[in-house]
């Protein structure tokens, strides 16, 4: 079988544009993600995936264009795969009921804890007493476990679930955590894209279970995150070519008017250490004004005391 985890299919209007198709860059993405894993089942003819979780972002408040595409496109595997559908944290409208029932015509929709031969599959906050099984020894579930690696943060889980307690399975596969890592006999499928900057330096992926032995396969179709160390001619020609990837590009508040950060896929990070090489002229727009302009709502407020602090230091020096 094949195993992805956490689609979340959405817009993403902070790092997409709409196309004349009227679809978001950014779902159009995902769904070449999509279509990368069910061709390589179809190559090496493997006719179940599962997918354990969180197939869409916005939980009960979902796009009726995004439900709709996303739907015709399970509809469109379905005729040639068996399709399991896990219901992750994302996925639920209420304690007991999923988002993903309209999906039950095409596929198999995981509401409740399911024995399928020797799998057990366990929606997301529904472990506690259901553990228990006879001749099953792989368990599907999506939930945070301690000691669970999040990110490039290294910090790790402190959840209440222990890993011990998943001791008598042979194999664990875990969704909700979007970074692939090992712990013990649980396996995390990590997301098939990168969500966000948090993400940048993982290697996404989804696995073929085949003869019993966990096949991790990279995904090569989704875009890259690149940081760059600072705003040059290079970076601008390198920048101005890509609309495939996104970039994050070190810089002092006096260049946050650049025209560069108006592109979707670029932003900028003001850094601590980085000192301003050109101070500020009383003609220039003040780039706390540009900053809030363009990361409005979503402010970094460490970024914001940084910035305050330059134009303060600049008119002091003035």
């Amino acid at each position: 079988m094949i195993i992805f985890s956490d689609a979340h299919y959405y817009n993403n209007p902070s790092k997409s544009y709409i196309t004349g198709d009227g679809i978001s860059s950014w779902l159009l993405r995902q769904i070449e993600v999509t279509h990368e894993i069910f061709s390589y089942a179809r190559r090496n003819n493997v006719e179940t995936i599962i997918h354990n979780g969180d197939l869409f972002e916005e939980k009960n408040n979902i796009n009726i264009k995004i439900y709709n595409t996303v739907w015709q496109l399970y509809n469109s595997f379905s005729k040639n795969f068996e399709v399991i559908l896990n219901t992750g944290n994302h996925d639920k409208l209420t304690k007991l009921d999923s988002s993903l029932r309209p999906f039950s015509k095409i596929a198999r929709v995981i509401t409740e804890p399911t024995n399928i031969d020797n799998i057990r599959i366990i929606p997301n906050s529904m472990i506690q007493d259901n553990l228990s099984h006879d001749n099953q020894n792989i368990l599907f579930i999506h939930e945070d476990i301690a000691g669970l690696v999040y990110g490039s943060s290294q910090y790790k889980s402190g959840s209440k679930l222990k890993p011990a307690i998943f001791g008598d399975w042979d194999i664990v596969f875990d969704g909700d955590i979007h970074k692939p890592q090992q712990l013990g006999n649980i396996t995390v499928i990590g997301s098939p894209m990168i969500q966000d900057w948090g993400e940048a330096h993982e290697i996404k992926r989804f696995i073929h279970f085949k003869d019993n032995k966990i096949i991790s396969v990279p995904i090569e179709s989704g875009p890259r995150f690149y940081e760059r160390e600072e705003l040059n001619d290079k970076v601008r020609e390198e920048v101005e070519e890509d609309t495939k990837n996104y970039y994050r590009i070190n810089i002092s508040s006096a260049e946050l008017s650049d025209s560069i950060f108006k592109k979707f896929n670029v932003s900028p990070f003001i850094s601590k250490t980085r000192k301003r090489e050109v101070r500020l002229k009383q003609t220039t727009k003040i780039p706390l004004k540009e900053y809030i302009r363009l990361k409005k709502p979503k402010l970094d407020l460490e970024k914001l005391l940084k910035i305050g602090e330059e134009l303060i230091h600049d008119s002091s020096q003035t």
